[in-house]
């Protein structure tokens, strides 16, 4: 009986390229060579733009793909990051288990399983693990391979993978080549059930094969048909050859199980095409294992020998015993056949051999007990967590009696009048420190206060306020309605937003964004637009995930505005304003300005109605002690920087506050 072919999935993990449709596969691949042509430098980009596009053509150019990965290989010394060598080895044993030389894809993937665990690449060691246990599968070692399929179901659950759906599909292939078909039922019924989730097409052309191949081997010809026509146009859709191939395949074997050879052999015909293209080995030795049995049904005998012929030498290369059983039985029908019983006889007694080494029974119990040890795996964390809590439990009921006897032993008169005037005595003591704390904290929060309130008043200064309601009645009195409506909007919400941001302590930086946007959009209108700006945020900062301190960010852009571009002469001022994150779990804020620099600023005699010292200044100062004063552990820093020619740039880092860890709403400013 030739055995039916079930889908085991393939990984790769790799820093980029994210689950993609294999319908996808062309405009996917154009892409990667024209970046591949635009980058000749030998290093991690180019490392990982080949090891992509190996994996791209693994099912439909494994030829191509070793030779991809081969060159990133060949500059392993220039690269950085060792995940993209792993990812090589990685997809270079891809492609030698897609051509069956599963000698090199046991030994490619162990190197880049021993590469992903010494740097602690979770991913990668849970791709390599599933990849060790196909070939385990591919070589009838169904305990090794279950065992491994259970390890990467683990390590993908807990990374919460999608890929542990497909662990469920290769489970389900295990149980199936060892006639457990209901547990084999349930794990591809579960796997389509969590697909629904991801809606992956993939995995559904997966689950149709396997399905297909299920009832198939149970013997429900016709329902296997239905699932494995199915399975052939969704992989179609998705051009998976390798699995186009597979459908072809068992087919063919459907067929030859209804004594229907004629359609048998024109399905193991198109399977075999296909997999002579992909130099998939096994799959060819099982196509020309159905052609020559459907030949020797037909009676063309030479043609059936031919076929045998040529399967049973590969699958002794192989070492593929379930299809050298196969052929051993069909072989010794056509000695049979042919008048040769003696070499009729050898065949038959090989067919025994090789089925009573696939049925052994020890690989049924190794299995069950690997299923009921994973079953107890995952609930024995949280039994011992129990055990260790009856424990402690346990523990400190007895540390209470002991003590509690020993204060029964000690309680004379004179020990407990000592006690009482100790006791007295540490109250106190405990009363004056709890009174200092107290003293402490009241006076760091009426420092934070007033710090607070010179920062609101660096905002809203006086000046600022008459400056824009100067500009709009200005408006006004040229009949702009328009332009003074709009400033006074803005206005509006910058006086808005300065007071809410005033009753926290922290706010979300994208409210502080907006606040210092549209100060700078007033500021611009105020000087009749004499300067530029520009305002930058770091493409992977999410403004609404973090917080920071209110009103620190808007004192440097008045400084540079008031002290630096409004002095520039014969050259347009411009002003630029970004946010960044710095490792590590730093946020750094950049405010630079072209103007006329700090040194000429100091020397230079400001007019009547400007500040000639910074209160928004000296109150970031103030408050950034203050921070530091409650968070020791935390990063603050305000740093100038002269350019050689014009202007000042002030840099201002603070920690990464995540928005999860201080809950905006939470945290009133006292």
């Amino acid at each position: 009986m030739k055995p039916l072919l079930r889908v085991i999935c393939l990984f790769w993990i790799t820093n980029w390229i994210s689950a993609f449709s294999l319908n996808a596969q062309l405009p996917a691949q154009d892409s990667l060579l024209r970046l591949l042509d635009a980058h000749p430098q030998q290093d991690d980009r180019r490392a990982e733009l080949l090891n992509g596009l190996a994996f791209l053509l693994h099912t439909s150019q494994p030829d191509q793909t070793l030779a991809y990965v081969d060159e990133v290989i060949g500059f392993v010394d220039k690269l950085k990051d060792k995940k993209k060598l792993s990812s090589a080895y990685s997809v270079k044993a891809i492609a030698y288990i897609v051509k069956s030389d599963l000698q090199n894809a046991e030994m490619w993937a162990k190197k880049s399983l021993e590469i992903d665990q010494r740097i602690g690449h979770k991913p990668g060691i849970a791709s390599n693990t599933s990849n060790l246990g196909l070939i385990y599968y591919r070589q009838n070692n169904y305990p090794f391979a279950l065992l491994r399929f259970q390890e990467a179901a683990q390590l993908f659950k807990e990374t919460s993978n999608p890929n542990e759906i497909m662990m469920y599909l290769n489970m389900s292939a295990i149980y199936a080549e060892t006639k457990n078909f209901r547990k084999a039922e349930e794990y591809i019924q579960l796997a389509r059930s969590r697909n629904k989730q991801v809606n992956d097409p993939r995995l559904d052309g997966y689950a149709l094969l396997n399905l297909g191949t299920l009832y198939t081997d149970e013997g429900d010809y016709q329902k296997g048909r239905i699932y494995l026509d199915s399975a052939l146009a969704v992989n179609q859709k998705t051009n998976d050859q390798s699995n186009i191939a597979k459908a072809y395949g068992n087919l063919g074997s459907s067929y030859a199980k209804t004594h229907d050879y004629q359609r048998s052999k024109i399905y193991y015909q198109q399977a075999l095409a296909i997999n002579t293209t992909l130099g998939n080995s096994r799959s060819i030795a099982v196509n020309h294992c159905g052609i020559g049995e459907s030949y020797l049904m037909l009676d063309s005998l030479l043609l059936a020998y031919h076929h045998l012929s040529v399967s049973r030498a590969t699958s002794e290369q192989l070492h593929a015993i379930d299809i050298q059983r196969d052929v051993s039985q069909n072989l010794s029908r056509y000695f049979e056949k042919t008048g040769r019983l003696d070499s009729a006889l050898y065949y038959h007694k090989q067919f025994l051999l090789l089925k009573d080494s696939l049925d052994n029974e020890a690989n049924r119990k190794q299995l069950t007990r690997l299923e009921l040890q994973y079953d107890f795996d995952l609930k024995e964390q949280e039994y011992i967590q129990q055990q260790a809590i009856s424990k402690l439990q346990i523990k400190q009921l007895w540390l209470y009696g002991v003590l509690l006897v020993v204060l029964l032993i000690s309680l004379t008169g004179y020990l407990l009048n000592r006690s009482r005037i100790r006791g007295i005595r540490l109250r106190n003591e405990m009363r004056e420190k709890e009174l200092s704390q107290q003293a402490e904290s009241l006076l760091l929060q009426q420092q934070l206060s007033e710090s607070e309130l010179k920062a609101i008043r660096s905002q809203m200064n006086p000046h600022f306020i008459f400056n824009v309601l100067n500009s709009i009645e200005s408006y006004i009195l040229e009949n702009d309605a328009k332009s003074a409506s709009q400033l006074v909007q803005q206005f509006a919400r910058l006086t808005r937003l300065v007071l809410e941001n005033s009753t926290q302590a922290l706010v979300s930086a994208d409210r502080e964004w907006m606040c210092i946007q549209l100060y700078t959009q007033l500021e611009a209108t105020r000087f009749e637009h004499s300067f530029d700006y520009d305002f930058q945020v770091e493409a992977d900062l999410n403004l609404t995930e973090i917080v920071l301190p209110p009103m620190l960010i808007q004192p440097l852009i008045e400084n540079a505005i008031l002290h630096g571009l409004r002095h520039a002469r014969g050259y347009r001022g411009m002003l630029s304003v970004s946010i960044a994150t710095e490792a590590p779990q730093t946020v750094i804020i950049s405010v630079k300005d072209n103007g006329i620099g700090r040194e000429k600023a100091r020397k230079l005699k400001t007019n009547v109605g400007y500040k000639q010292k910074s209160m928004g200044l000296e109150a970031i100062h103030e408050r950034l002690a203050l921070f530091k004063l409650s968070n020791p552990t935390s990063t603050t820093q305000l740093e100038y920087l002269d350019p050689e020619e014009n202007g000042t740039e002030v840099r201002l880092r603070l920690p990464l506050i995540r928005r999860e860890q201080y809950p905006i709403g939470g945290v009133k400013a006292s």
